[in-house]
Order: C-alpha cells, then structure tokens, then sequence
C-alpha cells in the first residue's frame, strides 16, 4: 500500500467499495435536457431522451449483471430526470422486480431540481426503493430565483419548496418510508444572508428524521458565465465560516459528509455513467471531455469500452491521494497537461 496519511484499513476498504464485482452502480441521463437554465450550469442540453433502444440496451445490461451482483444501485442524473418521469418508473420498477427475483439488494438515487417531484411520485418511487434525492436550493426565494431559473426565466423556489414540504408531510404520515432528501445549499459572494435565512426556514418547517444537510459553494464549472462569475473558494477561512454558521442554525439536521475520506464514483471500476444516447462516461461533469468517452453500450446489452481511458480513471486507486480519489477528473487533467 502507498504511504498515504491513511490506515491500511481504510486503503482496504476504499479498494474493496471500489474494485468489488458484485456491485455495480449505473448512473443513467434519462434524458439531457432541463427545464431550468441555472446561471452557473456546465451543460450544453444538446442531446436529448434516451432511445427506446436505449432503454432496453440499459434493461438487457441488468439482465446481464443482475445474477452475479449482490447490490444494483441506480442514480439518476441528466439534464433534469424527473422531466423523463415515465423513463425513471418504467426503469425503476424493471430494476426493482429483477433485484427482488434474483434476492440481491436494490437501491437508487436522484440528482434532481426537485420541481416536478409531487408527492404522488415520492410515494411511488419510495416503495421502489429510492433511497436519496438531492436537491439544491440557492437561498431563500429572492435569491434562488435569481440563480436557479425556469428555461422561461421564471423563479422556482416556491414550487420547489412546496414539494420538499410535501415529502416532510408523507414521511409523518408514514407514506415513505425508505427516502430521504440531502438538501444541498449553494453558497455565492451575493447570497450569504439569504442562505442564513433559508437554514432558518428549513429548520422551523422541517422535520429532521427524512433530511440531511450539505453546504456547498458554486464554483467554475466549465459554464458560459465561468469568465465572469466570482466564487468563494472552499478552504479559505471566509467561507469555512460561513459554513460553520449556517450548520449551527441547522444543529438538529445530519450533515451530508463527515470526515471520512470521499471516493468519487468516477475512480471506482464498478460505476458506470450511461448518457441518453448510449454513450459511457465516468464523469458527470466534464461531459464533453473526450477522455470521459469511455465507450457505449451495445443494444444487447453489451458494453464496448477503451481499457487504456478507463485505466486513467482507476489510477487514484494505486496512488491513494485523497485529492484524486476525491475528484478523479482534476488528476487526469494534471496528468494530461
């Protein structure tokens, strides 16, 4: 084992989450389009749902899988999902019902807006399994509806809100059982005050049992506006006091991450990302890096796959630096430059 600051415990544990074949994670793009246009994103939308083939490419690969697995996990990511709902349920109940045939643990996940998730479709999904939907919210609502817009340029906040609350109410009634929501608070240089007043929303209105909470700052993520939009950096002692005040208004809420080491989904073997047109990525951020194409899925199920850029992405697993394991997309660039 490398000589890294960690037990040799942990370096065995990260390598077996990582490297085990009897788990696999398939992070699916339903679809790649959204109905907002935040002002910070990184997507281009240019490609849109997925396929029929497409779909029953994903369902031949479970089919594949699902008898050597102990553990299909699906996240769900785009584009916004949840505006592909009848992909993400017909995916979602196919997954579910092959697991439970097979006696191997299903379990799913949702980066989603939040916007068309009714409570109706909270329930649902919940007997499904879902387990986690991240939602971000940009502060209170004059200011996250300046941030976090409508493709029309309209704000969200109040529909966002209302369905988050809505969860709260089905969890008290007993109606979902299995989900929760981590609610991810964007901090900017202009929204600091309205991130206070949202902690203090969230912890009058909600109850903490179905939510955890993570701070997060927006920072450059390859977007049109990058150029000209300013961004706090995370360890600078500004911020990190930033953060220490708002996760004291939030002291009853779990925060998302604790200290242990984070091991990004795009350095394991076992996670795979599957965009809308059968393309497969490891990141779900540098989608238009050519050394993030890593293959395609064939229509049965099948998966072709270039070893020698899929070896890049592993490469945080032999050097365990906490950096790269962290965000494998950064060692590759250093790597590459």
């Amino acid at each position: 084992m490398p000589e890294t600051g960690m037990s040799v415990a942990t370096q065995q544990a990260i390598l077996y989450d990582a490297l085990t074949p009897d788990r696999l994670e398939l992070i699916l793009f339903p679809t790649e389009q959204c109905n907002f246009r935040c002002t910070y994103c990184y997507e281009d939308f240019a490609k849109g749902r997925m396929s029929t083939e497409i779909i029953s490419a994903v369902k031949a690969l479970i089919d594949r899988r699902v008898m050597n697995l102990k553990w299909l996990h699906i996240s769900w990511f785009g584009g916004e999902p949840m505006i592909a709902y009848d992909i993400v349920s017909d995916m979602m109940r196919y997954a579910h019902s092959r697991c439970m045939a097979a006696g191997i643990r299903f379990s799913a996940a949702a980066t989603t807006n939040g916007y068309n998730l009714t409570k109706e479709r909270f329930i649902e999904l919940d007997r499904l399994n879902m387990q986690t939907y991240q939602i971000s919210l940009d502060g209170a609502a004059e200011a996250h509806d300046q941030t976090r817009l409508r493709i029309d340029g309209a704000g969200t906040f109040s529909r966002i809100w209302k369905n988050i609350v809505a969860f709260d109410e089905a969890r008290r009634e007993g109606q979902i059982r299995n989900s929760s929501i981590l609610l991810r608070l964007h901090v900017t240089p202009s929204n600091v005050e309205s991130v206070h007043e949202l902690a203090s929303l969230i912890d009058e209105q909600l109850e903490p049992d179905g939510f955890v909470v993570h701070v997060k700052n927006v920072g450059h993520y390859g977007g049109k506006s990058d150029a000209d939009r300013k961004v706090l950096n995370g360890w600078q002692p500004e911020y990190k006091e930033i953060e220490k005040r708002v996760y004291s208004k939030l002291s009853r809420f779990t925060p998302a991450f604790s200290d242990a080491v984070y091991v990004c989904y795009a350095c394991k073997a076992n996670s795979l990302s599957i965009r809308s047109d059968g393309t497969l990525n490891k990141c779900t951020v540098a989608l238009n890096s050519e050394s993030n194409r890593i293959g395609s899925i064939n229509l049965d199920g099948t998966l072709s796959i270039d070893n020698q850029k899929i070896q890049r992405w592993l490469k945080p697993l032999e050097t365990m630096d906490t950096g790269a394991l962290g965000c494998p997309v950064r060692h590759l660039a250093t790597a590459t430059s």
